[in-house]
């Protein structure tokens, strides 16, 4: 200490330190698993929807990966910039321009969690299997609340993108106005007309914002304090869950969302043993 007489300056606030400190970068499994991710992604996009890519689609995807496992962020941004383009250069500008309206809000989104870029897929998986409702449970495992609603939004926005590009009924199904991607595939004004302005119209999209709300508040009910608790309030957030899910998919000409009642148990089930597995840790 200076013999001189003077203010001691103290430590920064924690609001100080936070603007200061830059973002860490995610620990290398997250990497990886972000990296296999988007490979994978790409490999089936440029198997499926478009014509022969310039390189084999599995070499093509682990080229891909390489480069996100270096830079998460710019790897990924690379391959949603890259493969639009391409696409619209091979003549499906419709498609392209569907993969790009996918793409483009997860980074405004998601800013501070490149590891999750590839992770609203995840909904489309469990859409094949008929548990698209058991999403939400699985975005409610992100740490922060901004997190968990992000990615069960973008969790939807995915599953209606690719019901349009399969023509399958993943989750609510394709918009009865909707055509298939052959009718829109060739022209961006006919993937406009035919393919998202349909989407946006039927008002099916209100189930992101509920599936939003319901990974946000998870947290809140199952807290893993004791296994009774836990039950009760994972069973109210799954029931509460499905009725608005179900409501708003019959609003916009769906019957039901696809395995809505088997995705829900599993959603209550998910959210349980997601818990328990924390306590334990």
């Amino acid at each position: 200490a200076d013999d001189e007489p003077g203010t001691i300056a103290g430590p920064l606030l924690d609001g100080d330190a936070a603007r200061v400190a830059a973002p860490a970068p995610p620990p290398w499994r997250e990497r990886a698993l972000a990296a296999a991710a988007l490979g994978l992604l790409v490999s089936a996009a440029a198997a499926w929807l478009g014509p022969a890519p310039p390189l084999p689609a599995p070499a093509l995807g682990l080229a891909v990966a390489a480069l996100t496992l270096l830079l998460p962020r710019g790897g990924w941004a690379l391959a949603a910039l890259a493969l639009p383009l391409w696409l619209a250069a091979a003549g499906a500008p419709g498609t392209a321009l569907v993969l790009a309206l996918a793409a483009a809000p997860v980074p405004l989104l998601l800013p501070r969690a490149g590891a999750l870029w590839s992770a609203p897929a995840g909904a489309s998986l469990l859409g094949l299997a008929g548990l698209a409702a058991a999403w939400p449970a699985l975005a409610g495992q992100a740490r922060r609340l901004p997190a968990r609603a992000a990615l069960a939004a973008l969790g939807f926005w995915w599953l209606a993108l690719a019901e349009l590009l399969t023509g399958d009924r993943l989750a609510a199904g394709v918009p009865a106005a909707a055509k298939a991607r052959a009718v829109w595939e060739g022209s961006v004004t006919g993937a406009v007309q035919h393919a998202i302005w349909p989407l946006l119209s039927s008002g099916t999209l209100a189930i992101a914002l509920v599936w939003a709300a319901g990974a946000a508040m998870l947290p809140l009910l199952v807290r893993g304090r004791a296994f009774v608790f836990d039950l009760a309030g994972a069973a109210a957030w799954a029931a509460g869950l499905a009725s608005a899910t179900g409501a708003l998919a019959g609003a916009g000409g769906t019957s039901t969302l696809r395995g809505l009642t088997i995705g829900s148990v599993v959603a209550a089930a998910l959210a349980i043993a997601a818990r328990a597995s924390r306590g334990r840790a």
